[in-house]
């Protein structure tokens, strides 16, 4: 599933025969053998290099392979507070246009119209309420009031999720991006992910979309009041 995912991000010109065709290396273009697609134990046995052309495979691919095995058995460990199917598919995508806010700083837009066109198999429009709608708004005005601190795609994101989950899921989500964002600001700076003033905020975005799906009832005590 991230192997296919990231192959989706990186294709420039997208076309329906390509999403039916195996990963390629980045590099050389070559179409990768189905035991060179093996989650995690292919970038081991190939030293993390491509076996055509010998290019260094990029790390993002290993990482995203491991993550994405734990977002799998995590809930199986854990109390998940959201619809399983509903979480995998929002946790999938998010961590795919995490990679690429990192890299490129841009949120793509057909992630968001396949997590919204996977938004109409979920949950349907029917269940649309006004407040998801006067959210939306909110996420409008200040995406055209803020757009020169924070970019139109991390807005437009947010306004997809908003048709996908309670106002006050969403909510928290917001209110707990900036503060991890924050904290994940100087591992960003040394690593040297962003080049000062942009910032990536899908990153945020995904680790607080986790933290609210699994500690929703806590924060719904702590701030039930509040949001």
């Amino acid at each position: 599933m991230m192997s296919f995912l990231m192959q989706l991000a990186d294709i420039r010109h997208l076309s329906i025969q390509q999403l039916f065709s195996r990963s390629c290396c980045r590099a050389c273009e070559q179409q990768l053998a189905l035991y060179d697609t093996i989650p995690l134990l292919s970038f081991i046995v190939l030293k993390g290099y491509c076996r055509h052309c010998h290019s260094p495979i990029p790390k993002d691919l290993f990482i995203a392979e491991i993550i994405g095995g734990c977002i799998v058995i995590l809930p199986i460990y854990a109390t998940l507070f959201l619809n399983t199917t509903l979480f995998y598919t929002i946790s999938f995508l998010l961590l795919v246009m995490m990679f690429q806010d990192i890299r490129c700083l841009i949120v793509p837009h057909r992630f968001l119209f396949l997590l919204f066109t996977c938004s109409l198999f979920l949950t349907g429009l029917s269940s649309f309420t006004l407040k998801q709608f006067v959210l939306m708004a909110v996420l409008l005005v200040c995406s055209l009031c803020l757009h020169r601190y924070i970019g139109m795609g991390d807005f437009k994101l947010l306004m997809t999720l908003s048709i996908l989950l309670p106002p006050s899921f969403l909510l928290f989500i917001i209110w707990l991006t900036f503060p991890i964002g924050l904290l994940l600001f100087p591992l960003f700076y040394y690593c040297r992910f962003f080049s000062p003033p942009h910032y990536p905020l899908v990153p945020a975005i995904y680790l607080s979309f986790n933290v609210v799906a699994f500690f929703y009832p806590t924060l719904l005590a702590l701030l039930g009041g509040i949001i």
